[in-house]
């Protein structure tokens, strides 16, 4: 995607290539002693969600109405949306390390086993195929669709060039689908640029300074 026309969500690039892995960098760097978080409000949690494609702006418009019904749900649903992203982030960062988290995987299997449970199967609109479908009816039903969202990058993790971001203090995941295969930076115009400036002045400093006449 050319970077004119990147989608932003609270101004930061969504590069992952999948919503489940924008969903892990709505954190700005986790390295950092407080790390920005992005999804820390409702309206946060269903702006990115609506430009994930998660939900559509019925949906959404109707979350609104049941979160100013019984604020509780939505809390609580922003705190198991939070939970499902740092464990999904866990069992990645393991996975890159040549490692297995048992605990974040045993976490997100079961939350994906439950989230299976409320889909429906439904004929697609050319007739010839069949599409998966999870109604949102409420707060519920929207952490359903994430947790089904992980489970499909995860079946892609394991075919695609999973990769972490070379980014200073940055721990951001994509899909390297570039033609060389050799992406390092989340974000050539952040991550990358930082890396570049960094390199040059290190060149800069270890260069010997010239003699005066």
């Amino acid at each position: 995607m050319s970077l004119n026309r990147e989608r932003l969500f609270e101004g930061l690039p969504q590069v992952g290539g999948h919503p489940a892995l924008d969903l892990m960098n709505t954190v700005e760097y986790r390295g950092r002693f407080e790390p920005g978080d992005r999804l820390n409000s409702l309206d946060r949690l269903l702006a990115w969600s609506e430009m994930a494609g998660l939900i559509d702006q019925d949906e959404s418009r109707d979350l609104r109405r049941l979160a100013s019904e019984r604020p509780g749900n939505a809390e609580r649903a922003l705190r198991d949306i939070a939970h499902l992203r740092e464990e999904a982030r866990n069992a990645l960062g393991a996975r890159l390390n040549g490692k297995i988290d048992l605990k974040a995987m045993e976490f997100l299997r079961a939350r994906v086993e439950r989230a299976a449970r409320g889909v429906r199967v439904m004929v697609d609109n050319d007739g010839i195929s069949f599409k998966r479908g999870h109604e949102a009816g409420g707060f519920d039903e929207l952490v359903d669709r994430i947790a089904l969202s992980i489970e499909n990058l995860f079946g892609l993790a394991g075919r695609e060039l999973l990769r972490e971001c070379e980014g200073e203090n940055c721990d951001w995941l994509f899909f390297d689908r570039s033609r060389s295969r050799h992406r390092r930076w989340c974000h050539p115009g952040q991550c990358g640029n930082a890396a570049r400036v960094r390199n040059f002045r290190a060149r800069r400093s270890a260069a010997p300074a010239k003699k005066q006449d």
